[in-house]
Order: C-alpha cells, then structure tokens, then sequence
C-alpha cells in the first residue's frame, strides 16, 4: 500500500531513490535547485552506472547549475515547458509529491506525497503506472544536455538488438513501435535480458532485468 510523506519524510525519501538506485533514476520536477548533498550522491550514482535522467520545465537550468550537473557522469536532462508534476523513481521506489526539487520548498513549505514500493504486489501496478506517464513524458521531452560516459552494451527485450539502449527504455525503436502500437502492455512477456541479452524467464517492459544481473548489483 502506497505511504503517506510529509516534508521531511519526502527530502529522507528522495534521498534514498538516490541512494538505492541500481539501475537508473529518473527526477521530474519543474524548478531544480539542488542541494550540495544531493550533487554529491547523484556523482556518486553516475560513477556507479546507474542512468540518471532530469525531466525539468517551466525554468531551464541557470549557468551554475549547468556546470554543476556537468560533474555527474551518465546524466541526461531533457526539458517540457508544460511540466508542472513532480515525481522521483529508480527500479523499485516511486514519489509522487507536491514538492519541487528546490531548496526554498523544503525549508519553507508545508508539503504531501506518497511513496509507492514496486516491490509490493499491492504498489506494482500504480507504479508500473508511473513509470509508463514518466516515460511518455521524457519521450516528448526536447534533449537539453547528455553526457552518458559509461558505454552500455544493453539489449532490445524482444529481438536481442544491441544499442545504446537502458534499462529505462528496453526496446529497439521497431519494437518499441510494435509495443505501442499493441497497447503498450507493461506485462507481456519478452524474450532477453536488457543487460546480459540471455533468454530469460519473467522479462517484460517494467522488469527488464534478469535476475542473475539483479543479483550483481
């Protein structure tokens, strides 16, 4: 069942998204002002692998701000001027708070969110969920900076296809055309892992990764 957040409970909980994350990180916020902590964790994810991806709108990126990301490794920020939602997901945890990735909002606002954990069987729908309207979004999103410094061999889901494809967008463009164009199930089942490219049992959209390479992590 998803948890209720409150202020503190949010920065704690967005924190730990950072923190966790094994394959990739995905921060949705409109306005973006981060702490010095949290540049600090986001540089220690990015030399761990993990693809780290900025959905921002309404205000790009000051200078400052810009030469500070430029510090983290596998980040890409994309912009959507309508943005207006704020979310914060890796591979099992996702956010939804009224809280922007902003200083000010955490020090001075009242704030309320909810924490839905992909692991529980009652959370795994509403989060598969939001991964999908996440990933829509970054899809219509213009690219504003990407700098993926690790190369990835990584694999279409459905065809074995190599690219330079993650974890959070698993198919080949055929494929990922096909799916959509099938519905955009988030359950069918696939043939190969995304990381190893072995056939593997389980694999669908929102679990791309087998368990063999889960357990590398």
């Amino acid at each position: 069942m998803a948890k209720f957040l409150n202020t503190s409970n949010i920065s704690s909980a967005i924190s730990d998204v950072i923190v966790k994350a094994k394959e990739y990180i995905v921060i949705m916020s409109p306005y973006l002002k981060l702490r010095p902590l949290l540049i600090q964790r986001l540089r220690t994810a990015g030399n761990k692998n993990v693809d780290i991806h900025f959905i921002i709108g309404k205000e790009k990126p000051s200078e400052d701000e810009i030469k500070q990301l430029r510090t983290i490794k596998n980040l890409e920020i994309s912009y959507y001027q309508e943005l207006h939602a704020k979310c914060y997901l890796n591979e099992k945890t996702a956010i939804i708070a009224s809280m922007n990735l902003y200083e000010y909002s955490e020090l001075n606002n009242r704030e309320m969110g909810i924490l839905v954990n992909r692991e529980k069987k009652e959370d795994e729908e509403l989060y598969n969920e939001i991964f999908e309207e996440c990933n829509d979004i970054h899809d219509h999103s213009a690219e504003f900076y990407k700098k993926f410094t690790f190369v990835k061999t990584t694999h279409c889901i459905s065809c074995k296809a190599s690219r330079g494809l993650t974890s959070w967008q698993p198919y080949c463009t055929i494929c990922y055309t096909n799916w959509v164009n099938d519905g955009k199930p988030n359950n069918r089942v696939e043939t190969y892992c995304n990381k190893c490219g072995n056939k593997r049992n389980g694999i669908t959209y929102s679990k791309p990764i087998c368990y063999d390479c889960k357990s590398i992590n």
